[in-house]
């Protein structure tokens, strides 16, 4: 169903549709949707792993 996705702090899901390469990504915030995403991916035993958040750079930043 899914290429892949993605969920942040448990309250924000990203998603990747497409078979080969995803073609459509959907980012949600919704409760529900978020759900259906956790249980799809531990469903399907995807591993979970923990990233550190990036500091985001304003243009002309180095």
């Amino acid at each position: 169903m899914f290429g892949g996705g993605t969920i942040v702090d448990g309250k924000e899901a990203m998603l990747f549709l497409g078979e080969d390469k995803p073609s459509l990504v959907i980012w949600s915030n919704n409760a529900v949707l978020v759900q259906f995403a956790r249980e799809y991916f531990q469903f399907h035993g995807t591993p979970q792993r923990k990233f550190r958040h990036a500091k985001i750079r304003k243009r002309g930043e180095i």
